[in-house]
């Protein structure tokens, strides 16, 4: 019984080695997502910074 049946049933995933609920699997995939997006626009700021500075 026990995990068997967890790996079985599909609301559940392997995560890091671990099994989660889709649901905390998604929320960490959004939070990934959100942080790659601020982290991509703090690059453009930058970049615009330096070209700024140049011109």
């Amino acid at each position: 019984m026990g995990n068997k049946h967890l790996k079985e049933d599909k609301k559940y995933i392997k995560y890091k080695g671990q099994l989660v609920t889709k649901a905390i699997c998604n929320a960490e995939f959004s939070a990934l997502l959100e942080y790659c997006e601020l982290d991509t626009l703090a690059m453009v700021m930058i970049y615009e910074h330096f070209r700024e500075l140049k011109n």
